[in-house]
């Protein structure tokens, strides 16, 4: 089972996120901050597989957030906003490699975006020494 840390400071989006996320059958580990996120980065033993982060939120902005738990382990990141307008400078400081959905989006395109973060994780060649 793949395990999805979903990061948003708006409760009942992130309980309907979540319930969507376990219908699809994947474990959900919920935060409402960046604070709360890294107790449980920290403390959870097992893979966290993708890494789903409001980009503004209270104490801790999501792009800072992904910084922190990148130092810990390795997790695919999905950000996302409900803020439309985004200047173009705050955008060059988020991670390349993290995927992005604008609030409000459809289930289809949350699990579309999951998927095709796993399946880029899980096709990637060994290193090679």
């Amino acid at each position: 089972m793949k395990t999805i840390l979903l990061v948003d400071d708006d409760t009942p989006f992130r309980a309907i996120v979540s319930e969507l996320l376990g219908l699809a059958g994947y474990r959900v580990l919920e935060a409402q901050n960046g604070l709360e996120a890294l107790r449980l980065n920290r403390r959870f033993p097992g893979r966290i597989d993708v890494a789903i982060i409001d980009v503004v939120m209270p104490l801790m902005s999501g792009v800072a957030l992904v910084d922190r738990i990148r130092r810990k382990r390795p997790v695919c990141f999905l950000l996302m906003s409900g803020v439309t307008s985004v200047p173009a400078a705050d955008r060059t400081q988020w991670p390349r490699d993290a995927a992005y959905l604008q609030k409000p989006f459809t289930y289809r395109e949350l699990l579309g975006t999951v998927q095709g973060l796993l399946s880029t994780r899980e096709v990637r060649p060994p290193r090679r020494p």
